[in-house]
């Protein structure tokens, strides 16, 4: 996973295109209305350069995952057309349990395949540690990786990477009682045209 910065550079010759194809020759800056056969808007592109990789991007939304108890992992199936510029993970805590000074809460950003989450492939965590009760909290954290997809086609084994999730964890003395504890967390993502 190439790692991508958040910087875009945008030239004032920037065009605005609305087309069924893809624009051939775009420059930095280039919006692309992409239309269906009905002039049916699918999708608004931005063409951008990341560390020198120019791409048709779309523009940023939110994934935020369902509210479950904190021990339960979640999993968001990622779209084999294209490609996902992860750009932040966030998290949000609460509880009526105070959290003992020693504990933490955390989850983790995951790849993995349609078996499973993949500990290797961490792309970010957000912790909470040593909170009191009723306290709310929130935390973003900056991610910008690129993420590559890859068509699943008749596999027996599911080994492609398609799948990004989030994996609860903690530690303390309050292990047992995990779910006392509620972290609702999310990502936010562009996507990127392959």
């Amino acid at each position: 996973m190439p790692f991508l910065d958040d910087s875009a550079i945008v030239s004032s010759n920037s065009n605005i295109i609305t087309s069924q194809d893809i624009p051939a020759s775009p420059i930095i800056g280039d919006i692309w209305n992409e239309i269906d056969s009905e002039n049916n808007l699918i999708q608004k592109w931005n063409y951008l350069s990341r560390n020198n990789n120019n791409a048709w991007m779309g523009e940023v939304q939110d994934f935020p995952f369902p509210d479950v108890s904190m021990s339960q992992s979640q999993i968001y199936q990622l779209n084999w057309r294209f490609n996902y510029f992860i750009k932040s993970f966030y998290g949000s805590y609460y509880s009526n349990s105070a959290m003992p000074s020693n504990g933490f809460l955390t989850r983790r950003l995951m790849l993995g395949n349609r078996s499973n989450l993949i500990s290797s492939n961490l792309i970010a965590p957000i912790l909470f540690a040593g909170k009191a009760a009723t306290i709310n909290d929130t935390i973003r954290t900056t991610v910008n990786v690129l993420v590559t997809t890859a068509e699943i086609n008749n596999e027996i084994t599911p080994t492609k990477i398609n799948l990004l999730g989030n994996y609860p964890a903690s530690s303390g003395s309050f292990t047992v009682s995990i779910n006392n504890y509620f972290v609702s967390s999310g990502f936010s993502y562009q996507l990127v045209r392959k």
